[in-house]
């Protein structure tokens, strides 16, 4: 079964297409804003990271102290909630929470053991519960 050739816009690009039984003249599926796929994903980009980087390093080339990683891996927890929130049955991301969570909270007994002023600086600073 053919139908009319149509002109439809697929994200973003607009393409003629000879309408065959997966298309029709205005398949209302295509322009559903629903089915627009996000611009942005969940992971922080390379600009997001280098200013938390800069904002938490503890010197000038520092990169991975535990205060920077514990940083990072905060701001990542909260976008992957975020996602969660709308996506509850998105179990390979929650798993991905856990495991992240669960890093955060090595590094800051870590930490804690260490230094615990710098400990209780960095909690206050990401607004942490201290346990």
């Amino acid at each position: 079964m053919r139908y009319n050739s149509a002109i439809i816009l697929i994200h973003g690009a607009v393409k003629k297409v000879e309408s065959d039984y997966r298309f029709r003249a205005d398949p209302p599926s295509l322009f559903d804003p629903r089915m627009v796929r996000r611009q942005r994903n969940t992971m922080l980009t390379p600009k997001e990271k280098n200013a938390i980087i800069r904002k938490y390093q503890t010197h000038k080339d520092d990169t991975g102290s535990p205060e920077v990683q514990v940083a990072i891996l905060t701001r990542e927890i909260e976008q992957v909630s975020e996602h969660l929130k709308t996506h509850r049955k998105d179990n390979h991301s929650r798993r991905g929470l856990l495991k992240m969570v669960g890093n955060r909270r090595r590094l800051l007994r870590y930490l804690k053991n260490e230094d615990q002023k710098r400990y209780e600086k960095i909690s206050e600073k990401l607004k942490l519960k201290v346990a």
